[in-house]
């Protein structure tokens, strides 16, 4: 098993993959570094198959991995946030106008894309506080607080709920298009500030 690490030729032992990622992650840890990425024999793992047992106990011939700064992780992860919430917003707008036009099943289906792009929004954001050592409670960018923005978006997500339970299409509408952008404006500028803040040149990740 021949493995590298960030394109150069890494000689360590080990007798897995899984045993190679946790050695060499090891060993980019003690750099500053992260890992980010792992190719095996030219293709690139997902985070799925990160967890499956079988491929961790597997002998690949080639094992690559690629790690990035902290900083440059962090600017990527809450940049990459904002711009899924500007998706998020079209979707929600999308899902709106199908839902007035009395294209129900379309409309829902677009909601519900828009939603879990706003948990996986919040899952990021959770994990890129955590690892930048942020307070969540006291996080503030141009006067939008992160506390209050989570109570907006709880409240909001709380209005949609009750819609959806009651089959309130106009409600539904109403919280998508006039409720919703406010907590999305909120959000952007929370995540941009962010990502600008652990911004690093790429010559420096």
């Amino acid at each position: 098993m021949r493995i590298f690490l960030d394109n150069q030729p890494c000689p360590v032992d080990a007798t897995s993959l899984g045993e190679a990622i946790l050695v060499v992650n090891d060993l980019a840890e003690e750099n500053g570094r992260l890992v980010v990425e792992v190719h095996v024999d030219g293709s690139l793992l997902s985070e799925q198959e990160l967890q499956e047992e079988a491929r961790l106990e597997s002998t690949p011939e080639r094992v690559e991995l690629k790690t990035t700064t902290a900083l440059a992780l962090l600017s990527e992860t809450f940049a990459s946030a904002a711009e899924a919430i500007l998706e998020a917003e079209a979707v929600q707008t999308n899902a709106a106008k199908l839902l007035q036009g009395g294209t129900l099943l379309e409309g829902m289906k677009h909601l519900s894309i828009a939603l879990g792009t706003w948990m996986e929004v919040h899952e990021a954001v959770v994990k890129g506080l955590l690892l930048a050592g942020e307070d969540p409670d006291s996080l503030q960018i141009d006067n939008v607080r992160l506390i209050d923005a989570s109570a907006s978006l709880q409240a909001r997500l709380s209005d949609l709920r009750t819609a959806i339970t009651d089959q309130d299409s106009s409600a539904i509408c109403d919280c998508l298009l006039y409720e919703f952008p406010e907590v999305s404006e909120a959000w952007g500028t929370l995540l941009r500030g962010l990502a600008q803040r652990y911004h690093v040149d790429s010559k420096d990740s």
